[in-house]
C-alpha cells in the first residue's frame, strides 16, 4: 500500500508539471548581437609622403638637410594581430651640404612588420635605398619604426622614422608624414 501511495504521488507531482502551463510552442525573438567592425590590413596600398632628413659629415664638419616629396606603393597581408608586408617608394627633393644645393633621387624597397591593433597599426621596417644626384650614386641600408592609422576603410595616414646605414655620414635620420589610399 505504501507502495502505491508513493508511486501515485510521484505520477501526480510529475504529471501536473508536464501539463501545467499553456501547452503552445514558445518562441523566442532573436537577441540581437552587437555588430564587431573587423579592420583588415590586406591588401594593395599606393600613396604619398613628404619627409626631411638630416645628416652629419664624418669627413668634414658639415652637415645637410633633405627635404622630400615622393609616392610609395605596397602590399600588406594581415596574419591576425601580425602584419606583413612590402613597399616600393620613389622620393625626389633637395639636399643642402656645404653650401651647396643638390637634386637627390631616392628609390628604397621595404620589408614591414606590424602589429594590428584595430585601426592603428605599428610597425618594424628595413631595406635598402639607392641614392642618385648630378652623375652619383650611393646605397644604403636601413631601419625604422612607424605608426599606420586607419581613418576610413580606404585612407591611411602615418608617421615614420628611417635611420640610414650610410659610410660617407655619421649619422642620416629621416622623418615621413605620410597617406595611402587601400585598396
Amino acid at each position: 500500500m505504501l507502495r502505491a501511495t508513493i508511486q501515485t504521488t510521484l505520477f501526480a507531482l510529475w504529471g501536473t508539471t508536464a501539463v501545467a502551463g499553456n501547452l503552445e510552442a514558445i518562441t523566442l525573438d532573436p537577441v540581437p548581437t552587437p555588430a564587431v567592425e573587423s579592420r583588415s590590413w590586406t591588401g594593395f596600398y599606393v600613396g604619398a609622403q613628404y619627409s626631411t632628413a638630416k645628416w652629419d659629415d664624418i669627413f668634414s664638419s658639415d652637415s645637410g638637410k633633405y627635404n622630400s616629396a615622393g609616392i610609395h606603393a605596397g602590399y600588406l597581408h594581415d596574419f591576425g594581430s601580425l602584419v606583413l608586408g612590402s613597399e616600393l617608394e620613389y622620393s625626389t627633393g633637395t639636399s643642402s651640404i656645404g653650401g651647396s644645393n643638390d637634386d637627390l633621387d631616392t628609390f628604397s624597397l621595404k620589408a614591414m612588420a606590424g602589429y594590428d591593433l584595430g585601426s592603428f597599426m605599428p610597425y618594424a621596417v628595413a631595406g635598402a635605398a639607392k641614392f642618385s644626384w648630378d652623375d652619383d650614386q650611393l646605397n644604403s641600408n636601413f631601419y625604422g619604426v612607424g605608426v599606420a592609422y586607419e581613418a576610413t576603410d580606404h585612407i591611411r595616414l602615418g608617421l615614420e622614422y628611417l635611420a640610414y646605414d650610410l659610410d660617407e655620414a655619421d649619422g642620416y635620420d629621416r622623418i615621413s608624414l605620410r597617406a595611402s589610399y587601400a585598396f
